[in-house]
């Protein structure tokens, strides 16, 4: 069977990627590359399978931190805390999407049409109602005895632990011969 070439291409590059990753991980001889090669190197370990999860913290962070910072403004402006929470929340979701799409999961993303966004957008936000939900009934449970923005954090990272079980397994499974 014949593979066409941007598939062919595509596992090269992922396969000479682990490689490189394995190979940088195992040895200090990368400190005698050249720097643009150093450079590629460090690209490819972070965009391996391997750092999947640094990649979920790191784009899970930024949500995070929109979250938060909307969910001070608006507690600042009077808003009552679970509405507060729950529109931050919002806002938190859909820069999580984005992010995991374009960086987290970018490797199982590879047609980035509309049909595709849309289709993954709405597997994405199915699959996270469960965890808004614990994230959002956490925050009520530790109100009365955390700070605002710590019952949040809270559960922020409780739910993200399910979270990235959920995209690994349903939103972002690795298609069939990619």
């Amino acid at each position: 069977m014949q593979v066409p070439m941007a598939q062919g291409k595509r596992a090269e590059t992922k396969e000479a990627s682990q490689n490189v990753s394995q190979e940088l991980l195992a040895s200090p001889t990368h400190a005698r590359m050249p720097f643009w090669q150093a450079a590629q190197c460090g690209v490819d370990l972070l965009l391996s399978e391997t750092i999947r999860p640094v990649r979920f913290v790191c784009t899970g962070g930024i949500a995070a931190l929109c979250q938060l910072g909307l969910l001070g403004v608006l507690s600042h402006q009077g808003w009552n805390s679970a509405l507060a929470n729950i529109t931050a929340s919002l806002l938190g979701t859909e820069i999580n999407f984005m992010l995991s799409f374009v960086f987290t999961w970018s490797d199982r993303c590879f047609n980035r049409g509309l049909k595709q966004v849309l289709r993954r957008w709405i597997a994405y936000h199915t699959s996270i109602i469960g965890t808004l939900l614990l994230s959002q009934l956490l925050f009520l449970a530790t109100r009365p005895v955390l700070p605002l923005l710590l019952a949040s954090l809270f559960g922020i990272c409780v739910a993200a632990i399910a979270n990235f079980v959920l995209m690994n397994l349903f939103v972002f499974r690795q298609q069939p011969g990619r």
